[in-house]
């Protein structure tokens, strides 16, 4: 699991980047195709009630049958693009009450809940897409990196964060202090490289710590290994934490 965790975006699962892309294209997507996809059960069921059939919109079983296996794709493989059609099949199918002649005839009932459903679900996509889009203007590429871990979102965010130099140290020190011990491998190897070792240091030695406790070696080797590299701490990345730790202070006492 830990391994998992720690891996690149090219390990992470299909649905997540696609979600993660979806997001950074139109922040609300995931809320949309969700709201669309309720939305369409609905209208099958009122039309099924009402003993109406409308253009597009098979029985209810049938429906609910197509949502589980969509549904199914959007956490295994698709993400927000397996439900895409629910929400434009809803809207069809509402608009349906104001063109075709079969449902402009049907009872007021009929057309009451359609309006209605209508209404409440055009006012949760409304309510969504601002909160959505309120929250992304809140957040940084810290943020990002933190939200779509190991997604090529993620990635992004890290490239422009790097290209940003010792002004994007900050950003990167407070992704690297969030995550501890499932830090990015690409992460811990650049703060190796670039970090500020009086800043970063213990972050590496805490994380070091707790592969030690939990012996994770290969994990561990990374976070050591860095701190070593960062800090040119006069004690071999294989040695225990304590050792490594004890070298850096009194590395810095003689400073």
């Amino acid at each position: 699991m830990a391994v998992l965790l720690l891996q690149d975006s090219t390990c992470q699962a299909c649905a997540v980047c696609v979600e993660a892309l979806c997001w950074s294209a139109f922040p609300p997507t995931s809320m949309w195709v969700v709201t669309g996809t309720v939305w369409y059960c609905l209208n099958s069921l009122i039309a099924f009630a009402s003993c109406v059939k409308i253009r597009w919109t098979p029985n209810p079983f049938r429906v609910f049958a197509f949502a589980g296996v969509a549904s199914t794709l959007y956490f295994v493989s698709l993400g927000p693009v397996a439900l895409i059609a629910f929400l434009v099949l809803a809207v069809y199918g509402w608009i349906q009450v104001f063109h075709d002649p079969d449902l402009r005839t049907a009872g007021f009932r009929f057309k009451a809940l359609m309006h209605g459903t209508a209404v409440a679900a055009i006012m949760v996509l409304v309510f969504s897409a601002a909160f959505a889009y309120l929250q992304y203007r809140r957040m940084d590429d810290s943020d990002i990196m933190l939200r779509w871990s190991g997604t090529p979102v993620d990635q992004a965010a890290f490239l422009r964060l790097k290209s940003r130099g010792s002004d994007g140290l900050p950003n990167l020190r407070q992704v690297l202090k969030k995550t501890g011990p499932y830090a990015p491998p690409s992460l811990v190897r650049y703060m190796a490289e670039n970090g500020e070792p009086a800043k970063d240091i213990p972050i590496l030695l805490e994380a070091a710590q707790y592969w030690e406790t939990q012996s994770g070696e290969t994990l561990l080797s990374g976070f050591k290994e860095a701190a070593v590299q960062l800090g040119a701490i006069d004690a071999p990345a294989t040695a225990p934490v304590a050792q490594i730790r004890a070298a850096w202070e009194r590395k810095t006492w003689r400073k």
